[in-house]
């Protein structure tokens, strides 16, 4: 629930000239990305903690959330890889599966939150080198929690840096794991 005040909580807040928001983000938008956050984090805490129970009721109000994100015709294309990723979890597919899912969906919401940078606020990148699919994660500020490893390994990983790239840029270059992109 906290996460989702600050996620509200930060609409309200004056933001330097440097991020670009949305003059008046509308509440479609507002609720789709509050949504996206709260319920990405606790798909997050749950395989941090090696479980599925709830996974298939956090999938299903993450995926409403992807799709009310299309409401907003820059994201529309975003919104539409980040639903069809999200329908992929499924608790009767395993933990070591719905890790993969997971890091599908973690693409889709780190994209998200590079095309709005006012999304990172109160938000750490992770990556975990010993993840073979897209290695990174998302969570709150504070004490790194590696989803991918849960109880295991908690603290493999290391902090990463946020790239700043439009939502619709053209450019599929993945900075990320691209050597000639520091």
């Amino acid at each position: 629930m906290r996460y989702l005040l600050l996620c509200v909580f930060f609409w309200g807040c004056e933001f330097s000239s440097s991020q670009p928001v949305p003059v008046n983000p509308s509440e479609d938008f507002q609720s789709s990305t509050a949504g996206i956050l709260l319920h990405s984090e606790n798909i997050r805490h749950l395989f941090i903690s090696d479980r599925l129970e709830g996974l298939n009721t956090e999938r299903d109000s993450l995926a409403e959330s992807w799709l009310l994100l299309g409401s907003d015709p820059r994201f529309s294309p975003l919104s539409k890889e980040g639903h069809t990723a999200v329908l992929l979890f499924d608790e009767s597919k395993g933990l070591e599966m719905n890790r993969v899912v997971y890091s599908m969906m973690s693409e889709h919401l780190v994209n998200l939150m590079q095309a709005e940078p006012a999304l990172q606020e109160g938000f750490q990148i992770f990556e975990c080198p010993m993840v073979e699919d897209y290695p990174y994660w998302v969570q709150p500020d504070g004490e790194m929690e590696n989803p991918y490893m849960g109880l295991d390994m908690l603290s493999c990983g290391v902090s990463s840096e946020w790239e700043s790239r439009p939502i619709n840029s053209d450019d599929k270059t993945a900075y990320h794991t691209c050597p000639m992109h520091p």
